[in-house]
């Protein structure tokens, strides 16, 4: 639990350890999914092992200003996500759409669940966003749908049961379309190619 004692230690402690400095490394050409490179070049206390590689290239412009705004942007991004869950929500509830969205957006952001994503940063709001999106355009929108599904792949123990939960209600198109369905060693050598274009562009 957060105390005096362990303050620094737990505030934004998920942006801290499985963003901003796995990212920074990324960025010095290093790899963030080696425990001992970031124990050792990184301020960090936790593994970076359980993401997706293209989580370093989407969470890329949080982790190039200095940490501090990196971390009180990052925050606002995610209570503008849970706001956008709200409205998801709201659109499913039998009660005027801006009534819904209201209660459910306090209700979200006045949760435990809730403060615990803004004061640890975690990246949940975001695969929220994206399982409810897959679930909800599965039929009607198809290729938004693997998009949407693509962003709970951030994560493969959510992405995961939720292509299998899609392939069982018949979206298996949705499931197996998806960009993070690839495997992450596929993921890895994208991204260091793109980070190896990216830096011969800027030195030219």
């Amino acid at each position: 639990m957060p105390g005096t004692g362990n303050l620094a230690e737990e505030r934004m402690q998920d942006f801290r350890d499985a963003l901003y400095f796995p990212i920074r490394e990324f960025l010095a050409g290093g790899n963030p999914y080696d425990p001992a490179v970031m124990f050792a070049h990184w301020p960090v206390r936790q593994n970076f092992n359980l993401y997706q590689p293209y989580h370093l290239l989407l969470h890329m412009p949080f982790a190039l200003p200095g940490y501090r705004v990196g971390a009180v942007s990052f925050a606002l991004a995610s209570l503008v996500l849970l706001v956008v869950l709200a409205v998801m929500a709201a659109g499913r509830v039998r009660v005027p759409w801006v009534l819904g969205t209201v209660v459910v957006a306090a209700l979200l952001v006045t949760s435990q669940v809730g403060k615990a994503q803004l004061y640890v940063g975690q990246v949940n709001p975001l695969l929220a966003v994206g399982a409810a999106g897959a679930l909800l355009a599965r039929t009607g929108h198809p290729r938004w749908a693997a998009l949407a599904l693509a962003l709970a792949w951030l994560k493969p123990q959510f992405g995961l049961p939720l292509a299998v939960l899609l392939c069982a209600r018949g979206s298996w198109r949705v499931a197996l379309g998806a960009p993070g369905s690839l495997p992450g060693p596929v993921w890895w050598h994208w991204c260091r190619w793109w980070l190896g274009t990216a830096s011969a562009a800027s030195s030219m």
